[in-house]
């Protein structure tokens, strides 16, 4: 709530950019499950050869969130990438990683 007092564009803009569908840019939550291959991947090794455009906001982990995470952290089974880039993007993101 305070956040919205605050920054209340930031909280618009993110607002519209998980509902409307007609934005090219998205925002979403992606789990890394078992069998990944993004599993001991550093965050450089999956965004920038196939997805330069798609920026890694967090990663949760041990229920605490990792902001701005360094490129060469090391995605870990049961992490969720917050994730902003195209739906074409995201969807790919995910299909690796899960």
């Amino acid at each position: 709530m305070a956040a919205m007092v605050l920054q209340p564009d930031v909280t618009d803009f993110l607002d519209v950019v998980m509902h409307d569908r007609e934005l090219e840019v998205r925002m979403a939550e992606i789990e890394v499950v078992a069998g990944s291959r993004y599993i001991n991947s550093a965050i450089v090794n999956i965004l920038k050869p196939d997805h330069p455009t798609t920026m890694l906001v967090a990663v949760r982990r041990d229920g605490g969130f990792i902001t701005n995470p360094p490129t060469n952290l090391r995605v870990l089974e049961g992490d969720i990438l917050i994730a902003l880039g195209t739906d074409d993007n995201l969807r790919a993101i995910a299909a690796k990683a899960g």
